[in-house]
């Protein structure tokens, strides 16, 4: 706000019409990023499921085979079916192959999407507080203006409390802004490394 500014009544009355609009378009963020948030979370469950069965047949095989082991130390000459760590292994190959398409897929998207939502979100919360700001730093102006009518030898020491409350906040949030933007570029950063190593891996397999 212009410090330099004369702050009327319908200075005031058009810097609360801004914060209004600011706190519903923060508000709709927030519900943007709840929605991201509740994506992410079942993409979260689906891959926290495969990895459940990946450990449980994982366990499997070190059973069959510590089984095997036994059954051959008494008797080196009874057959063993290998079938069923043959099959196990595979699923466990297929499982880990799905985690890692799920992990550098879709569970990264929704992952970036609930973080740039939140990037978003606090953009749009930081130009609330700002905007609230103004208008509280408008409106005590106005008062003193009315009030050194009054008394011409009232003067004002320095901001109020809830001013610099206020103003705690706003610095706050540019700080949680700042780091929110460098956590989503970093997580694009490594995301894209991620998928780089796994597209070559698959190559790599082909050949």
């Amino acid at each position: 706000m212009n410090n330099n500014a004369v702050m009327t009544g319908a200075s005031v009355e058009q810097l609360k019409g801004e914060m209004d609009r600011a706190f519903e378009s923060f508000s709709d963020r927030h519900a943007e990023t709840e929605s991201a948030q509740k994506t992410f979370q079942m993409v979260a469950q689906g891959l926290a499921a495969l990895n459940k069965r990946r450990i449980t047949v994982g366990r499997a095989v070190q059973n069959l085979i510590h089984t095997f082991t036994e059954a051959l130390a008494k008797d080196p000459s009874c057959k063993i079916d290998p079938g069923k760590v043959t099959a196990a292994r595979e699923e466990i190959a297929v499982l880990d192959a799905a985690m890692t398409h799920l992990r550098i897929g879709g569970h990264a998207d929704a992952e970036r999407a609930h973080l740039a939502a939140l990037v978003l979100e606090t953009e749009s919360q930081l130009d609330f507080e700002q905007r609230r700001l103004n208008h509280h730093e408008a409106s005590v102006a106005v008062l003193l203006t009315s009030a050194a009518g009054l008394d011409g030898g009232l003067e004002l020491a320095g901001p109020g409390q809830v001013t610099e409350q206020m103003r705690g906040i706003v610095a706050d949030l540019n700080d949680k802004l700042g780091r929110a933007r460098d956590t989503l570029k970093d997580f694009d950063r490594q995301t894209a490394e991620a998928r780089v190593q796994h597209e070559s891996s698959l190559r790599e397999k082909t050949i």
